[in-house]
């Protein structure tokens, strides 16, 4: 946690704040926007879900 920017960590958690909010706003329940924030990280990121079926 030394090496960690202070800054980008609050704008992170703000984001998120924010993200939740308008989530909420829009009636996700709170698994509907972890599954969202999940699959908007993992685009993000560039990776792909693995496909169990």
């Amino acid at each position: 946690m030394e090496l960690e920017d202070a800054r980008f960590a609050d704008k992170f958690a703000y984001t998120i704040d924010r993200t939740y909010e308008r989530g909420t706003d829009l009636g996700l329940s709170d698994e509907e926007f972890r599954v969202e924030i999940s699959n908007a990280f993992d685009e993000w990121l560039g990776k792909k879900k693995p496909d169990i079926i």
